[in-house]
């Protein structure tokens, strides 16, 4: 019961001290009030023209500059006098169009959290009172003209004209209408990100083995509570369009999620340059033993991948291969039953490593136990599978059992080869079948590389 009141009083004091002090966050840099340790540095306000600039949608805090003061949102106000010290300030102000109509602003000069009597706004280096300088403003507007913005490579931008600008649930900004020559549109950039802007509009993404670049066309971001997210448009030269790839930066000790335009750019190349090997069967080195007689191959053609088969007169197969198991389905064309052997079957790699394989209905966590035998009597065939064992794993992200390629990991290489084995038992003796592939790479995309050729 003790646990709970305290908690009772803390969240009351809680209340009290978010409704105690009123800390508007306006940001409108040479155009906004500054903050100083005490009352002589306002001074110099005495005598100036001041607008309170509310949100698009004016908030709480707003609304306490006519509940509070009797002041008028976006009503100009000529400051008459500062009084105050370091702790507190006030402003007395009359309305430029209505001298007589005066008005008292307080506001605390640092982070109090609680007060009694008004509900003050506080003006500090974090926090500031939004009253925005108009006249300033509007004078820095009118004698504004057209003035170039040098950007990347041979870009430059035109800054039209100075205006104000509502970023998203927040107070307008100082900001620039630009206009953009590489999307032929016209945005509007906060003063402070202009520099960041010209440090990426025009810049030109790369890679010496594509025959494609990216050229970062625009770039704008967007703050909420709990990040901030950057968008970078860029061109892609290959297609005459323009991709998005988004950076989110969260605040409160979250990571950065999302690719930038280095990273988007590098990962594309990565793709265009990217390639896979297909298994082409070479050959089948059929058993020693004399009374087999030498087998046929033949290729079957299909819409989606090459099969392969091969006949003698002990069996007939027909054989594929896929990035993580060989596929086939075997036939008993002699007059006696055979076995396949699953325990001495080996997948050899390509670089001459083997592993033992698993079969259909071998289970994932027992693949490296004992396999019995499977009998196929004359006549009958068989759909199977043999998977390279030291490939399997278990996936802690997918959470579930997969398997790596049996294919090199390295690109292009030549002359490569893999190899499955299979031991086939005709009465009391076993006859080892290899199935040798030769390995071909081939691009995906030759038509984005500068040289295609392998």
């Amino acid at each position: 019961m003790k646990k709970l009141f305290i908690f009772s009083i803390c969240l009351i004091a809680s209340i009290a001290t978010a409704l105690a002090v009123d800390r508007p966050k306006a940001n409108f840099g040479e155009y906004g009030l500054e903050y100083f340790s005490n009352a002589d540095g306002y001074q110099k306000y005495v005598g100036q023209t001041v607008v309170y600039l509310a949100k698009e949608k004016p908030s709480y805090d707003d609304q306490k500059f006519a509940s509070e003061f009797k002041g008028k949102l976006g009503i100009p106000y000529v400051i008459q006098k500062v009084t105050g010290n370091e702790k507190k300030i006030k402003f007395e102000m009359t309305e430029k169009e209505n001298p007589k109509v005066k008005i008292k602003l307080e506001f605390w000069n640092y982070d109090e959290y609680y007060t009694y009597g008004k509900n003050l706004y506080a003006n500090t280096p974090e926090y500031r009172v939004p009253l925005f300088f108009v006249e300033k403003f509007n004078q820095d507007a009118a004698n504004f003209s057209d003035k170039p913005l040098k950007a990347q490579g041979e870009t430059y931008l035109t800054i039209k004209k100075l205006v104000m600008s509502y970023p998203k649930d927040s107070y307008p900004v100082p900001s620039y209408e630009i206009e953009n020559p590489l999307t032929k549109t016209n945005f509007t950039v906060p003063i402070n990100l202009v520099d960041k802007y010209s440090k990426l509009i025009g810049k030109v993404y790369s890679d010496p083995e594509c025959n494609f670049t990216f050229t970062l066309v625009d770039y704008r971001e967007e703050s909420s509570y709990l990040s901030t997210d950057s968008y970078y448009t860029l061109l892609n030269s290959a297609t005459g369009k323009t991709e998005e790839t988004k950076v989110s930066n969260y605040r409160s000790g979250y990571s950065k999620i999302g690719d930038g335009p280095a990273e988007y750019a590098q990962y594309r190349f990565k793709v265009a340059k990217s390639g896979h090997y297909i298994a082409t069967l070479n050959k089948v080195e059929k058993p020693s033993n004399s009374a087999i007689r030498f087998g046929k191959t033949t290729v079957i053609k299909d819409e989606k991948v090459s099969k392969f088969s091969y006949v003698d007169n002990v069996i007939e197969i027909i054989i594929f291969a896929t990035s993580t198991e060989f596929s086939f389905e075997l036939k008993n064309v002699s007059t006696n039953s055979i076995k396949i052997i699953w325990d001495e079957a080996v997948f050899v790699d390509a670089n001459g490593s083997t592993s033992k394989i698993m079969h259909v209905g071998t289970k994932y966590s027992e693949r490296n136990s004992a396999q019995p035998p499977t009998t196929v009597i004359k006549g009958a065939k068989i759909e199977d599978v043999a998977t390279p064992t030291d490939r399997v794993y278990y996936s802690e992200s997918l959470k579930e059992w997969t398997s790596e390629s049996m294919m090199p990991k390295e690109p292009k290489l030549k002359d490569k080869q893999i190899q499955l084995m299979l031991p086939i038992q005709i009465k009391d003796v076993v006859n080892e079948y290899i199935f040798v592939f030769d390995l071909d790479y081939i691009l995906n995309h030759p038509e984005l590389l500068v040289n295609p050729e392998i």
